[in-house]
């Protein structure tokens, strides 16, 4: 059977099936339904025979773009899974895709060398000098001192060549003695002091002394004393 005959149409007509045949080729629109109904009218505008067009009656390439009016297409008209993210020329983009793994971690670095010390610092000047502190509590009270001092000497005691005595200088009552001595008057280099030492209760200075010379001398006791 061979191909069904198209009655001759007016340019109107013409046009119709045109669109037709380039709507079946545009590759953006695969799923489109390429059945249409023509109304063909004779050309003095009486109604003719109505034949339908199918995608196998029109030639591939010869449907473009700019016969297919704006916003004329829709969802409804496109298969699903039919369009491919190259139609699109990047005009139409997905979500983001999940994040991947992270990689495994890179090994730890050597540790560096120690650095050589540096060289020790200028002295810093000395700071200003602080507030003083409040007085401290005060201590407790310590021994008494020493009151009262005195020097006490004895009478003169004459001594003989060849001659010894003890004599002493005694404190006033109520003292007691720090230190003390003998002194000699005459030739001194025959006086000889064999005792020079505080009395047992330290209430004065005893001495004793020999004359080991040819004449005579004079003796002196003395002793420091004082309130302890």
């Amino acid at each position: 059977m061979g191909a069904p005959v198209v009655p001759e149409m007016n340019p109107d007509t013409r046009h119709r099936v045109a669109l037709v045949e380039r709507m079946s080729r545009h590759r953006t629109a695969t799923a489109v339904l390429l059945a249409v109904v023509l109304l063909t009218i004779g050309a003095g505008g009486t109604a003719g025979a109505v034949t339908l067009i199918t995608g196998k009656q029109i030639k591939d390439g010869t449907v473009r773009g700019r016969d297919i009016g704006n916003g004329s297409l829709t969802g409804a008209d496109v298969a699903d899974k039919s369009l491919s993210p190259a139609d699109f020329s990047g005009s139409v983009q997905g979500p983001p895709g999940p994040a991947g793994p992270l990689g495994p971690a890179g090994s730890k670095g050597d540790t560096g060398a120690k650095g050589d010390k540096g060289a020790t610092g200028d002295a810093g000047s000395p700071g200003p000098q602080g507030p003083q502190g409040p007085q401290g509590p005060q201590g407790p009270q310590g021994p008494a001192g020493v009151s009262g001092l005195e020097y006490k000497i004895s009478e003169g005691v004459s001594l003989s060549a060849g001659s010894w005595t003890t004599f002493s200088a005694k404190c006033t009552v109520g003292k007691k003695v720090l230190g003390g001595g003998v002194s000699t008057y005459g030739n001194l280099g025959s006086a000889r002091v064999s005792i020079s030492a505080p009395l047992d209760n330290g209430a004065g200075w005893f001495v004793s002394v020999h004359n080991d010379g040819i004449s005579s001398i004079t003796e002196f006791a003395w002793a420091i004393c004082a309130a302890a």
